[in-house]
């Protein structure tokens, strides 16, 4: 009998440890963490450059505050040069807050080697794409439902998200795509709305590029938008928000799990 009764007391010990646990998960569904998630991780990825793919993450309050509904990401990427606060500015993060944004920025690195071989991150459906899909999926940990992708990109980062919007365009709401410097042609049409936008200063190369895109892609029925500006003004800063502005005019017409 002793034997039994411990077996009863070991199983009764494991069952209210299961219902305690429970009820703590159900207590953090009810009352959600009511601020201000901000912070960087990283994940693996398979690439030599990037086995630590270190990234930041912004989920503002209303995200929290709101966990059955899904909520858009914006995916802001620039070259490794350029530091993030010059692109995440208080601006954006107060666009995220203010539309329910959750904000991701992967720190990509390459190497010339893996450029002249188009296995750098530049080329989404390589490797890096699913490393921002994994991303996507990594913040879900914070009890966050996640929809469609905004891109708000520059130079060798918005080079990765058309890439990635014209390879994926079912995952993509909008891609905001500025000074980047490569020949990328889109063949067929999709649903992705594109705000592409160049400096007064960039070379005449990149800028025959970018308005070669602008061309096919309205030639093809997709919805772009193109803008010059002057690299007198406050070249990100303008770039940013009239990106932003660009968002807001944009119909949502996707989400993923």
């Amino acid at each position: 009998m002793t034997n039994l009764y411990k077996i009863f007391f070991v199983a009764l010990y494991i069952v209210l440890i299961q219902y305690i646990v429970a009820f703590k998960v159900m207590a953090s569904d009810l009352n959600p963490v009511s601020e201000i998630l901000e912070g960087n991780d990283y994940i693996e990825t398979p690439d030599y450059n990037n086995k630590k793919l270190n990234y930041y993450y912004y989920i503002p309050q209303i995200v929290n505050l709101d966990r059955k509904q899904s909520h858009p990401v914006l995916v802001v990427l620039a070259d490794p040069l350029t530091t993030r606060d010059s692109i995440i500015t208080e601006n954006v993060k107060n666009y995220a807050s203010e539309k329910g944004f959750v904000i991701v920025a992967p720190e990509f690195n390459y190497d010339q080697e893996s450029v002249d071989n188009k296995t750098s991150y530049h080329y989404p459906s390589i490797w890096s794409g699913k490393a921002l899909l994994k991303i996507n999926h990594h913040i879900k940990r914070f009890k966050i439902k996640t929809s469609g992708i905004y891109f708000l990109s520059f130079s060798d980062g918005a080079e990765f998200a058309i890439r990635f919007s014209l390879w994926n365009p079912d995952m993509v709401v909008a891609c905001s795509a500025n000074d980047f410097k490569d020949s990328i042609i889109p063949l067929e049409k999709n649903n992705v709305s594109f705000f592409i936008s160049y400096l007064s200063d960039l070379n005449n190369d990149s800028k025959n590029y970018i308005e070669r895109f602008c061309h096919v892609a309205k030639m093809l029925g997709i919805d772009v938008v193109f803008q010059q500006f002057d690299t007198r003004d406050n070249s990100y800063d303008i770039q940013i928000n009239e990106s932003l502005n660009f968002f807001n005019d944009v119909k949502y017409h996707y989400s993923f799990k």
